[in-house]
């Protein structure tokens, strides 16, 4: 792409952006894992460029004419996971959110450090990955510096500004970050795009500045309405009480202990995993959906097991060792389960039977329990 002089600015149209789409081909075509991050000021078109950049990849190279807001974009943690794996080869992926999981301030949280290391892992699958944030530098220095391959800034709605990095071994700042805070000059959203290009021309990481179209409106009413129900659960979830998740947790272990011990005895593990305790001890009986994420279950933990003193730690990491040693539970056809059949519906359960299934799962762990210690 030919850089554009200060005269041009205003006249440009979308061929540029039309080129950006190709090169973003050429770029995975060349066995390249390309990593957008796009930044801006709230409200400035962050989404918009990703979302049109996404809609034309896909118009032009899957023969889709409607853009799948679902589909390509993820809103969490989890979503970006899931989709990592689930998205066909050389899709593309906005991760709208990036400042959950990309931020240099929650570098030491475990979801982020999953997914740091699937980013630098996942280059194979060749997608076109999106990093949508306000700012450059809250960007995690792994990112910032080692993954993240060209930079978008969206300094006034329909203008995207567009820097490549300076890959010489011998400079540290591959941005030239410092070279931008030199321009003292104030930009607002209603500054001139020609303004914009007279304070960033010099600096040696600029690739294009482009003009990009506006989303189609009932694009963008399907985007709103997806994020905003996701902006509404997580809300719902961080301001749970704690006295209402423990009356739902001992609701279920009551009501549903027959249920779950069924589920734990087909899992071929010994103790139930995070999905396992969102799904069954975390269900709220009247909407019949969990009450938390898997991912806000393993951070409970995680947190927990942080804050232990050491002693508690040693033991837990000795009842670990015990626990793996311990030979897989073998998954018992559902004809020869103990559990006995139970109606929900009617809420009629035979109290003996479930203290006599009880009683055989107990003794079961306490044999396996003695052969483990007895062979350690």
């Amino acid at each position: 792409m030919d850089r554009r002089s200060h005269q041009e600015t205003k006249k440009m149209s979308y061929e540029n952006f039309n080129k950006l789409i190709e090169y973003f081909r050429k770029w995975q075509e060349a066995d390249l894992f390309p990593i957008i991050a796009v930044t801006g000021p709230l409200g400035q078109g962050k989404s918009s460029f990703s979302i049109e950049c996404a809609k034309n990849y896909v118009k032009r190279y899957f023969n889709e004419n409607w853009f799948k807001c679902k589909k390509y974009i993820a809103y969490d943690n989890e979503e970006v996971l899931e989709k990592y794996y689930s998205l066909d080869e050389f899709s593309p992926l906005i991760a709208d959110e990036a400042a959950r999981f990309a931020m240099g301030e929650d570098w030491n949280r475990f979801e982020n450090k999953q997914l740091k290391k699937l980013t630098a892992q996942i280059r194979p699958r060749h997608l076109l990955f999106f990093l949508n944030l306000p700012n450059f530098i809250w960007l995690d220095s792994k990112y910032r510096d080692e993954l993240v391959s060209m930079w978008v800034w969206i300094p006034t709605r329909g203008y995207a500004v567009v820097f490549m990095p300076d890959n010489n071994p011998s400079i540290k700042d591959r941005w030239h970050l410092k070279e931008l805070g030199k321009y003292k000059k104030r930009i607002t959203p209603f500054t001139d795009i020609d303004k914009v290009h007279h304070l960033v021309k010099n600096n040696p990481c600029l690739f294009d500045i482009v003009k990009f179209p506006k989303v189609p409106e009932d694009i963008y009413e399907v985007y709103l309405k997806i994020r905003n129900e996701k902006t509404f659960e997580e809300n719902e979830e961080k301001f749970l009480n704690q006295k209402d998740i423990g009356r739902i947790m001992c609701y279920n272990i009551r009501t549903r202990w027959p249920m779950i011990l069924e589920t734990v005895n087909k899992s071929p593990r010994n103790y139930p995993t995070h999905p396992l305790i969102a799904d069954a001890f975390l269900r709220h009986p009247v909407t019949q959906k969990p009450i938390v994420t898997p991912a806000t279950i393993r951070k409970w933990i995680y947190d927990t097991e942080q804050g232990l003193p050491l002693k508690i730690k040693k033991r837990m990491e000795e009842e670990k060792l015990i626990r793996d040693s311990m030979p897989e539970r073998e998954v018992v056809p559902e004809d020869k389960l103990l559990v006995p059949e139970v109606s929900y519906a009617n809420n009629k359960i035979d109290k003996t039977d479930q203290t006599k299934v009880r009683r055989a799962y107990v003794k079961g762990d306490r044999e396996r329990y003695r052969k483990a210690n007895s062979s350690n």
